[in-house]
């Protein structure tokens, strides 16, 4: 998509691998630094010094700025904040899959009975250090690593999937009505 760009956009200088190179490393490092909850330590986490000193702060700032007016909406640094401090789990990912039950082991032969199988998968956002170091001579090394990912997998009646679904969007809704409410607060200090 990027190389469908006509070379006439790139103006003063700027060419296509500079431009490539700009995407690939300061708009991913601009999007981790806005997703930071301060983010002059965002950007001393994700720009190198020396670049940072070169350009200045308030240039990073701006562009800071500018990148989250248009690409980072605040429900996503709400998330990405949620994530790094949460004491729990976080969901992966979520698949299913409707099974019909034709025979069980204890039970036997079974009339075909439908239900619906539901994986999630969640991990730990939080990284551990590893027991395991290693050393050799004048060297020593640990090693981070991060929990696997685990798995739930529930066998639901269509009832008990009705019923989550319920449960999902009272959460939901009152999740909402908190986000009406610091909204409307918001609006209320600022004027």
């Amino acid at each position: 998509m990027i190389q469908a760009i006509p070379k006439t956009k790139f103006k003063e200088g700027l060419s296509f691998e500079h431009f490539f190179t700009l995407v690939g490393t300061e708009f991913e490092s601009l999007v981790e630094a806005a997703i930071c909850s301060d983010p002059i330590q965002g950007l001393e986490n994700e720009i190198p010094s020396k670049i940072l000193s070169e350009v200045g702060k308030d240039e990073f700032l701006w562009r800071l700025q500018q990148l989250e007016k248009e690409l980072v909406p605040l429900d996503i640094k709400e998330r990405a904040l949620h994530r790094r401090t949460t004491q729990g789990f976080i969901l992966h990912n979520i698949t299913w899959q409707v099974v019909i039950k034709k025979y069980d082991q204890s039970e036997g032969i079974l009339p075909d009975t439908p239900y619906g199988c539901l994986s999630m998968v969640y991990a730990s956002p939080r990284t551990t250090v590893s027991p395991l170091r290693l050393r050799a001579k004048g060297v020593s090394m640990e090693l981070p690593t991060v929990r696997e990912p685990k798995q739930l997998v529930l066998e639901l009646h269509e009832t008990e999937v009705k019923d989550m679904i319920e449960s999902l969007k009272d959460l939901r809704e009152n999740l909402q009505k908190l986000k009406k409410v610091k909204w409307m607060k918001q609006i209320f200090h600022s004027q």
